[in-house]
């Protein structure tokens, strides 16, 4: 029904402040999103390896100090983010005060980057001195043990959409799997993946993303995506740090021969280490309902039955507005450049465009930039539904305002994908005063869509849209993300907002290539 998700994360969050739940000592983990749910709060020193990594000063996800100069952390904490804005605080439990921080002089992304590989370096300015409560911590080389308990910390949202903990929190009930058993829950297995098993109302959350995952004071895994909602129980991903020990050896070595690196090599039978890490990445978007009255000239879909995201939860949210008016969403790709549905803004004079971005209000707030031109793929019509709009002044990256990495591959089909925007909160009413997120769309194959709308279109992203939520008017042109890589962009619905429908998005693998000849100018607009 329409209020079930209501419901649960109203339960959710009467339990999360009812109880201070489980019993943890060593290990931390955070993220741009995740945060540790129903988890304790830490003393100081507790975990003196756990670091805040910041934009402009700001919380956006965890990191693990490694060494003197480098923090480790996940790749799309920091993607296509520029190393003087971002920053490292250390040796405090507050996400607002204390501490030291360091400047990071150089940012290094895993070559191999997308929905796996999600890991990167940080190198800072100055070093850090150790002390009782700064500490690099040993990084595992080889697998942990199936059915041990994994400790993550972090300062995520308490619960799905809340504010971000203002104290450490951290939880040692998450437990290690097979890979075998990951595999059977998301349909793969990857050997870069950490498999862990989170309880109900357990895990991480938004703002937690980076954060440590630590087995006997060891770092074994990093906080990368939540397979479902913050709280529910599920075996989700975390970054396995012993199959990229090699490569983080080498790149910290490469830097400073003399840098005390902490590299361990688990003195112990270990063999297997399971993939994917669960932590729930409340990142994901649940978007529905709530409204004004915005003018919308270009019908656009909306979240229906989704909920409200919280300031920062998606940075690269942006309104697409016509004379200020909010008529589509789109998705921010790099400082001068978004993407979205041609529909959109097809035909419309650029100069009466403009692109509001860094907030979650439709009607004030953020940032707004004019439009300086407008590429709508030159083969738009029933199909290619693509547009790139590029802006006269860029963005200033924060934590509020930050761009998603395109994917170049495709989802596998019965993935959860999250979906955002201010659309109309039910077929023909008003628009969403505020953003709404839902991650219920689960990915389909093409022979799916193909029997319920007749075509096959290797340009459409096929999902899944379960009854009483998805997008409606108003939602056209904004982001479908899969582990915090942009995978669509909202395009067409079969059938009325809120009905259960198999609907299409645009495939962004497919346009990748257009996409990165156009930013790099190598075709014309």
């Amino acid at each position: 029904m329409y209020y079930r998700n209501f419901c649960i994360k109203l339960f959710i969050a009467v339990c999360l402040v009812a109880e201070a739940t489980q019993n943890e000592d060593v290990s931390a983990e955070l993220r741009p999103s995740p945060r540790i749910l129903t988890g304790q709060t830490a003393a100081k020193g507790q975990f003196p390896y756990q670091v805040s990594v910041r934009v402009n000063m700001q919380h956006i996800c965890g990191g693990a100090l490694v060494s003197r100069k480098f923090v480790l952390t996940a790749a799309h904490c920091v993607y296509n983010i520029d190393d003087e804005i971002l920053s490292v605080q250390a040796g405090t439990v507050s996400r607002t005060d204390g501490g030291e921080s360091r400047a990071v002089s150089n940012v290094i992304i895993h070559p191999q980057y997308g929905f796996d590989s999600d890991i990167a370096l940080l190198l800072l300015a100055t070093p850090f001195n150790y002390s009782d409560v700064v500490k690099g911590i040993a990084i595992a080389a080889w697998d942990v043990p199936v059915g041990e308990s994994v400790t993550i910390s972090g300062w995520g949202r308490i619960y799905e959409g809340g504010p971000l903990s203002t104290q450490l929190l951290y939880s040692r009930s998450l437990t290690t799997l097979k890979n075998e058993d990951c595999a059977a829950s998301d349909g793969i297995t990857n050997p870069g993946t950490l498999c862990l098993l989170s309880p109900q109302r357990r895990g991480f959350c938004d703002g937690d993303d980076g954060g440590p995952a630590v087995f006997k004071n060891i770092l074994v895994g990093i906080a990368s995506y939540n397979a479902n909602s913050c709280g529910i129980a599920t075996k989700g991903g975390f970054t396995k740090v012993s199959k990229y020990y090699t490569w983080i050896q080498n790149i910290i070595r490469a830097y400073n021969n003399d840098d005390s690196i902490q590299f361990t090599f688990l003195n112990m039978d270990y063999r297997s280490f399971f993939i994917k890490l669960l932590i729930a990445f409340c990142l994901v978007v649940n978007a529905t309902q709530n409204e004004d009255g915005s003018a919308e000239l270009i019908p656009s879909p909306r979240i229906v039955s989704g909920g409200f995201a919280a300031l920062g939860q998606f940075p690269y949210q942006v309104s697409v507005r016509l004379n200020n008016q909010h008529i589509c969403g789109g998705a921010l790709i790099s400082k001068r450049f978004v993407v979205t549905a041609a529909h959109c803004v097809y035909y419309i004079d650029y100069n009466t465009l403009s692109v509001q971005a860094g907030t979650v209000s439709r009607t004030n707030g953020g940032e707004i930039r004019a439009v300086s031109t407008v590429i709508t793929h030159p083969l738009y019509g029933f199909s290619n539904d693509i547009a790139l709009i590029q802006i006269e002044a860029p963005f200033n990256y924060s934590d509020v305002i930050k761009p998603v990495a395109i994917t170049t591959w495709d989802v596998p089909a019965g993935e959860l994908v999250a979906v955002s925007g201010w659309g109309r909160v039910y077929e023909g009413g008003p628009l969403s005063d505020i953003l709404r997120y839902t991650k219920t769309l689960k990915t389909l194959k093409n022979e799916e869509c193909a029997k319920a709308n007749g075509t096959v279109d290797p340009g459409v992203l096929c999902l899944l849209s379960p009854q009483a939520a998805g997008f409606c008017d108003g939602d056209d042109g904004g982001p479908a993300v899969y582990r915090n890589i942009l995978i669509g962009i909202a395009s067409s619905i079969t059938n009325g907002c809120g009905s259960m429908a198999k609907g299409g998005f645009t495939k962004l693998a497919y346009y990748k290539g257009w996409i990165d000849a156009v930013v790099t100018g190598l075709v014309q607009h």
